[in-house]
């Protein structure tokens, strides 16, 4: 997020910040500190500066952090005619520890970001050394009735239209434990993504994939590995 200047002051002088090529994707991760990786997965039309106030703390504690925006957020371009979901955007988190040359992470997911985290579980277990859930997506029970309803084109051009100018504030509040820490430049990051050119195709198949079968299952799956998620 361009708008706040101590992000920016973190990403020019304690940050490494580079772009990495997955297929036809080009992704911007941001890296700082020192130790065991841990990888940090930002939510729906979100960015990692989603993690601007964790990143100091998790280098303080002494871990090498891995931040990376999906496609078309952030500082990460968006390929045309690429459709993808939460398995694809899995095989994407995948393709940056591949790209990184690490072989485990532990990782911190945040809704969307969480329930990547649980396909990463089920997967690829072995990448992984503990999973972090925050607010996970596919754990939103009322949700998820309505969540078909992007497959529908019309349904997700108008969602595209409310959400920037006129929902962002309403759902943040309703999420934020402290509402002093909604700030308008948070406010204006969150809006930012509904701005982004062919967005909308991306985010409604993304959105529509929380509500399959295979998803739906991932809460009973992963009882299965107790080790690798906390």
């Amino acid at each position: 997020m361009t708008g706040d200047p101590q992000w920016q002051q973190f990403l020019e002088t304690e940050a490494h910040v580079r772009h990495v090529s997955i297929g036809p994707h080009r992704l911007r991760v941001v890296e700082a500190g020192e130790g065991e990786p841990v990888l940090l997965i930002h939510g729906f039309a979100d960015s990692a500066y989603t993690w601007h106030r964790n990143l100091r703390a998790l280098m303080t504690a002494g871990f090498r952090v891995i931040a990376y925006d999906h496609p078309g957020l952030g500082g990460s371009a968006l390929p045309p005619s690429v459709r993808f979901g939460v398995d694809a955007l899995t095989e994407l988190a995948v393709g940056v520890l591949d790209a990184l040359e690490i072989e485990q992470t532990h990782v911190i997911g945040h809704s969307m970001g969480g329930g990547i985290g649980l396909y990463l579980a089920v997967h690829h277990p072995r990448r992984l050394l503990r999973v972090v859930l925050v607010a996970p997506t596919c754990y939103h029970a009322p949700f998820r009735p309505f969540v078909f309803l992007f497959r529908w084109a019309p349904f997700s051009a108008l969602s595209r239209r409310l959400a920037g100018p006129w929902l962002a504030k309403p759902v943040l509040v309703s999420q934020y434990g402290d509402t002093t820490l909604l700030t308008p430049r948070c406010l204006r990051s969150t809006r930012r993504p509904s701005s982004v050119p062919n967005i909308s195709t991306p985010v409604s198949d993304c959105c529509a994939t929380i509500g399959t079968a295979p998803f739906m299952r991932l809460r009973v799956a992963t009882a299965k590995f107790p080790r690798h998620c906390t």
